[in-house]
């Protein structure tokens, strides 16, 4: 199978895929989650363009790369929950259990990331990330997060 780095489903899927395959669905949300919320605070114009920004996913610049490009013939079962989180993503129905976090790191890291600390602010933590809110604080106003919503199911992938 040949990989579409331009196909916003299949780079979601990788995404989810490369940072968390191991976390199952919940864990592969929570990384689609942290990458819809950068789209609609306008780290990038696209959720795609969000995942493939330089330094942001590991998973796009180091062995995981090659593991995302070849998932779908080595680990199915994996990279079929992946398309299916990747859809939920696009289609504005995906749940966010990360609290409108904008930022994760590995648990396993030896110490946490250099931009964990104030004015950043811990959200929660699963068994696999620590997810924390950099850039701003929680959307407030009801009628922008259902005009987000509105474009996501659309794809007019444009941040509000």
């Amino acid at each position: 199978m040949s990989f579409d780095m331009s196909s916003p489903r299949l780079v979601l899927a990788g995404t989810a895929y490369g940072e968390c395959r191991g976390g199952g669905r919940t864990g592969m949300e929570n990384v689609l989650s942290v990458v819809m919320c950068r789209w609609r605070d306008g780290w990038e114009n696209t959720p795609l363009a969000v995942c493939l920004a330089p330094h942001q996913f590991s998973c796009w610049g180091d062995c995981n790369r090659s593991a995302i490009l070849s998932a779908s013939m080595r680990d199915q079962a994996s990279w079929e929950l992946a398309l299916s989180i990747a859809d939920a993503a696009l289609a504005g129905t995906l749940p966010d259990r990360t609290g409108d976090a904008d930022s994760y790191y590995a648990l396993s890291m030896a110490k946490p990331a250099y931009w964990a600390r104030p004015p950043a602010r811990h959200v929660v933590s699963d068994n696999w990330h620590s997810f924390w809110r950099v850039n701003r604080t929680p959307a407030t106003d009801d009628a922008t997060d259902q005009l987000n919503q509105a474009e996501l199911a659309a794809h007019t992938l444009e941040p509000a």
